[in-house]
């Protein structure tokens, strides 16, 4: 067999490489080791904070706004007391139940309604003329002022 022999320059820069690759592929094992240690020791505490914990399912939630029975309690309190036409409570209850503000604004007209004539700026009326048994007493009272 021939030995060959290499220049040492050579040799020793080739090896040298080696050394530094093969101490930066440990290293990088290390640190993977290291981060695959840590995700496991997460796994493990997210593992147990979620054992006793309970999934619920989702439910559709109730409707919003007023009920049925409510409604047609109002609407027939409203054709009860005349401040809607008896054959109009469907169309009140329908109305209130697609739109709730629609409610409210049933029940504020409904009070403005039931007010009394002096709060609402109407004043009360009076007769123009007087009546005959009004002139006989102002007719009596001049008598008896005059004496």
């Amino acid at each position: 067999m021939n030995n060959l022999v290499y220049p040492a320059d050579v040799v020793d820069g080739v090896v040298k490489s080696a050394s530094v690759l093969i101490h930066g592929l440990v290293d990088a094992a290390a640190a993977q080791e290291a981060e695959i240690a840590g995700l496991k020791s997460e796994l493990e505490r997210e593992k147990a904070a979620n054992a006793n914990r309970v999934e619920l399912d989702k439910v559709a939630s109730a409707p919003k706004g007023p009920s049925t029975e409510l409604i047609g309690e109002f609407t027939a309190t409203l054709a009860n007391h005349a401040l809607i036409k008896e054959g109009d409570r469907e169309k009140y209850a329908s109305a209130c139940m697609d739109d709730p503000d629609a409610l409210v604004k049933f029940a504020i007209h409904a009070l403005k309604l039931s007010e009394a004539p002096a709060s609402q700026g109407r004043g009360v009326k009076s007769a123009s003329t007087k009546s005959n048994a009004q002139k006989e007493l102002e007719k009596e009272n001049e008598l008896w002022a005059s004496i």
